[in-house]
């Protein structure tokens, strides 16, 4: 991953974590899905869709909660 996918990764993060944080601030989500959705398809651009698609399945398997 490249730094710039790196930075678009963190910054798709960032978002998410604002739109779970302003849920009541209707105007204020739909702002920021947009901007979640720009940056994701730039970061899925960059890295081609099948990488892309590996990287969130790694980072979904990683941090699920374990089985037992």
């Amino acid at each position: 991953m490249t730094t710039y996918e790196q930075s678009l990764f963190r910054d798709l993060l960032d978002v998410n974590w604002m739109i779970e944080e302003n849920k009541s601030n209707k105007d204020l989500v739909k702002y920021l899905e947009i901007a979640y959705h720009k940056i994701q398809d730039d970061l899925r651009e960059s890295m081609g869709d099948k990488e892309y698609r590996e990287y969130i399945r790694m980072g979904r398997e990683m941090f699920a909660p374990a089985k037992g």
